[in-house]
């Protein structure tokens, strides 16, 4: 997982996609804004997704749901990045 500046169309991330589950691809629910990288520029929309959380194929895991946050303060965010979040059911 992390940040990989790379958007989901680079050959390194398809190729990881290959071996790995994207939760943002797989996840029962997903929710918030569909980029993370916003270049500090809070009223311009991003359009990139640059970070990732993969996981491994396994029966006994799923990834119940992915969030991309965007809380603020004071009409800035934290980062030029959003955080993301996975939950996962592990059986």
């Amino acid at each position: 997982m992390g940040d990989f500046n790379m958007d989901h169309n680079d050959a390194s991330v398809k190729f990881i996609q290959n071996k790995y589950l994207d939760t943002r691809l797989n996840a029962d629910l997903v929710y918030g804004p569909n980029f993370t990288w916003e270049d500090f520029k809070f009223n311009v929309k991003g359009t990139e997704i640059l970070d990732y959380i993969f996981y491994k194929k396994n029966d006994n895991v799923r990834c119940k749901s992915f969030n991309t946050i965007d809380d603020f303060y004071d009409f800035k965010y934290p980062s030029d990045h959003l955080p993301i979040l996975a939950k996962f059911i592990i059986q």
